[in-house]
């Protein structure tokens, strides 16, 4: 009697299919909301190009290199992002906000389902 009920047991648990896992991507989009912890580790990873930008100008300026702030804008369709300086960029460093703005625009970000993502990143100069 034991053997018979633990088989029934054992071939109910065996006959049912493991459960399915939605799949990452459909089309090329991500099934996931992208998150603002993703942008800003993706902006981290750009560091050493950020410091690149901050280290040209500063051998072509002989004067303390200026904090910027950037809106930066991901659309949830693969696009390109956006980064646009908020305030004013001082007139000798126009070149240098360039520079920082086209380093966050070539991060690339995958379409994603969800909304996009609007973050403001400070961006400190080395000092």
């Amino acid at each position: 009697m034991r053997r018979l009920a633990w088989a029934l047991v054992f071939c109910a648990c065996a006959s049912e299919p493991p459960p399915r896992s939605a799949p990452l991507e459909v089309g090329g989009v991500r099934q996931q909301a992208l998150t603002e912890a993703e942008v800003e580790s993706k902006i981290r990873d750009q560091a050493d190009a950020l410091r690149t930008c901050y280290g040209r100008e500063r051998y072509n300026l002989n004067v303390d290199l200026s904090d910027f702030t950037f809106k930066v804008t991901v659309p949830s369709d693969g696009t390109p992002s956006t980064a646009d300086v908020q305030g004013t960029v001082p007139e000798n460093q126009q070149l240098l906000s360039e520079c920082l703005s086209q380093v966050l625009r070539r991060i690339h970000y995958p379409a994603h389902v969800g909304a996009k993502i609007t973050l403001m990143v400070p961006i400190k100069a080395p000092r």
